[in-house]
């Protein structure tokens, strides 16, 4: 017990210790702050002789190992690039110091913000759209604090595992939802799974508001006549004139197959997401090897977000790298166009925070979707239309045959959703934005009392 008590004491110390460090240091890095551009040519100074030479170490390997995959040695290239990564992995540890410190730098100018704008006497309530403030102390007026989800309550392995700066972000999320006077979330499930079971807030401080429809046709024409062909044809056109930008910006094989795609012509899934942990992509990429060798279907598949190790592993293993594209950070209209030429839009998440984007996204440029059977999809679209449109996302056998049935069956699948996709059309953003007003005046409303 006194070990325990004695290395306790001494955690507290260095805690203390690092606060007070960080806290000092932040007054020098400031932006305003005299120091800041000296240090930062110093570091620029020291670190640029380590740069070259870890360049050019870089390119000795990079040459050595098309040496050893010419004359078929393998094995002894895998036992030189285990060395070469321990060797330098701490070059690799200088080269985050100036990120460090820009995020100290940052960080001060945020509390140097919040201190000023916190003072202002015109403003009546403070809203903050993401729920991780760590100045929030400073704000004496009403705080409304918007949470989309505290995703990682409901996988927090997953999280533990392929996200711990999200873990570790926890604390200041749970204190800023916690010193919130009202909190806003964009569904039932993340209001009672989210806020009020941990205990963040009493479910009478929270306010559901659900998001209108996201209409994406605006990307691709003004004309609301147009019909499904000449978007479709628009979008073709719009999607060859990137890919033919994009290629000539890549130097490898990739550029030349990437070229040689009739885009518009085949057959593709379509995956709008980021890559996160709990975004399923795993599954669906086992799904759609079947699909592919053992059912037949000859369709390849698009993700938006680059893919994870595991993805990648997975991509090489069964040789779908010439089935399975990759392409992110596209630009809004090549996005739709995108959308608009797929034989489906598929969302395959374990978890949304809110009604998926993808549906009404998909469907205003007459995409039909198919997507998880998730509890903010079983709020928002009845039982009779889940039957046809979602699939158990846990169960792989459930997604092949859904979505195998969709690839046949897209006119039946684009009936039924439209019917859905009007009924959601019914609310507005005008309507979510008087929700938000009523939120805060209520809010304000309640605290003056």
């Amino acid at each position: 017990r006194r070990a325990l008590s004695f290395y306790s004491f001494i955690g507290k110390i260095k805690k203390l210790i690092k606060s007070i460090a960080n806290l000092s240091l932040k007054k020098f890095v400031s932006a305003r702050g005299w120091i800041v551009i000296p240090l930062s040519i110093l570091v620029a100074i020291g670190i640029s002789p380590l740069l070259f030479i870890y360049g050019i170490v870089q390119l000795v390997f990079i040459s050595f190992r098309k040496l050893l995959i010419i004359l078929k040695i393998k094995q002894f290239w895998d036992l030189l690039q285990i060395r070469r990564q321990a060797s330098f992995s701490s070059i690799v540890d200088i080269f985050q110091f100036p990120r460090w410190l820009y995020n100290l730098m940052v960080e001060a100018e945020i509390e140097s913000l919040a201190s000023r704008v916190s003072k202002e006497k015109e403003i009546d309530a403070w809203y903050f759209p993401y729920p991780r403030m760590s100045e929030i102390e400073k704000f004496k007026k009403p705080i409304i604090v918007a949470v989309p989800d505290i995703v990682y309550l409901d996988f927090p392995t997953i999280f533990s595992r392929e996200d711990s700066e999200l873990i570790h972000a926890h604390s200041g999320i749970e204190k800023t939802v916690r010193k919130a006077d009202a909190v806003i979330t964009y569904s039932n499930y993340v209001k009672d799974k989210h806020v009020v079971e941990p205990g963040y807030q009493p479910e009478e401080k929270v306010h559901v508001i659900r998001h209108a429809p996201m209409e994406t046709r605006e990307f691709i024409t003004s004309q609301p006549q147009s019909t499904s062909s000449s978007i479709k044809f628009r979008s073709r056109l719009i999607i060859r004139s990137y890919i033919k930008r994009l290629a000539s910006r890549i130097t490898s094989s990739n550029s030349l197959y990437l070229q040689s795609l009739p885009f518009g012509e085949f057959d593709y899934l379509f995956v709008s997401s980021q890559t996160r942990p709990h975004k399923n992509h795993l599954n669906l990429l086992k799904a759609y090897e079947i699909l592919l060798r053992e059912k037949f279907i000859n369709i390849k598949l698009i993700f938006t977000g680059s893919f994870s190790l595991e993805m990648q592993n997975y991509i090489v293993q069964k040789k779908l790298h010439l089935d399975v594209l990759s392409l992110s950070d596209l630009p809004p209209k090549v996005h739709t166009a995108f959308y608009a030429c797929a034989k489906l839009a598929i969302a395959p998440t374990l978890f949304e925070g809110g009604f998926p984007f993808i549906f009404s996204e998909a469907l205003s440029v007459g995409t039909p979707v198919m997507m998880s059977d998730i509890p903010v999809v079983r709020e928002t679209l009845p039982e009779v239309f889940r039957k046809e449109i979602c699939f158990d996302p846990y169960d792989i056998n459930d997604m092949i045959s859904q979505i195998a049935w969709g690839i046949k069956n897209p006119d039946l699948l684009l009936k039924t959703e439209v019917i859905a996709y009007n009924q959601l059309k019914n609310r507005t953003w005008e309507q979510v934005a008087d929700e938000y007003i009523l939120a805060i005046m209520s809010t304000m409303k309640c605290n003056v009392s």
